[in-house]
């Protein structure tokens, strides 16, 4: 029964710490911000969110599932968007050094499609193949780079470099 205590106490203690990262995989897109805060229209019919009520990082679809670029992009940041699958060891690599790059920008988010196979429907209709794969999008939604393998490892500076373009 001791260890009944234990292993009770430490699942609540893993369930406690690891609660608030939940978000980071619904795959409902960018329309509720982390806080719970709705975001707001600008008038032009395009969502506008302020950058501390933006979740920096969040999968947005379950593995293989099309999702909408539009529903995707979040107007106003620039939008880094990693197709990847979870078996993929380069993705994570990618990812990791995407993230030092750009952690500390509040204006840049990252968004990660599951593509789980490159014969899924959503690696079809994006053209994903070979992995990583990243697309990145200005604050006005327009696409600006595709990085596909090792090129992929010049995102985060890529998407800063964004930040200073009018």
């Amino acid at each position: 029964m001791k260890n009944r205590g234990t292993v009770l106490s430490a699942a609540l203690l893993l369930v406690a710490a690891c609660g608030t990262h939940a978000s980071t995989t619904d795959p409902t897109g960018p329309s509720q911000a982390s806080n719970g805060a709705t975001n707001s229209d600008n008038g032009k019919g395009k969502t506008l969110v302020s950058p501390e009520n933006v979740e920096k990082v969040k999968i947005v679809n379950q593995p293989g599932v099309v999702v909408s670029m539009d529903e995707v992009l979040v107007p106003g940041s620039v939008t880094v968007i990693e197709f990847y699958a979870d078996w993929c060891g380069a993705c994570k690599i990618i990812e990791k050094k995407l993230l030092t790059h750009i952690d500390d920008e509040p204006r840049i988010v990252l968004r990660k499609i599951n593509i789980d196979d490159d014969q899924s429907a959503v690696a079809k209709k994006y053209d994903v193949g070979a992995l990583p794969h990243v697309r990145i999008f200005d604050g006005k939604g327009k696409l600006t780079h595709v990085l596909v393998g090792n090129s992929a490892t010049k995102a985060g500076p890529l998407a800063r470099q964004l930040l200073t373009r009018k």
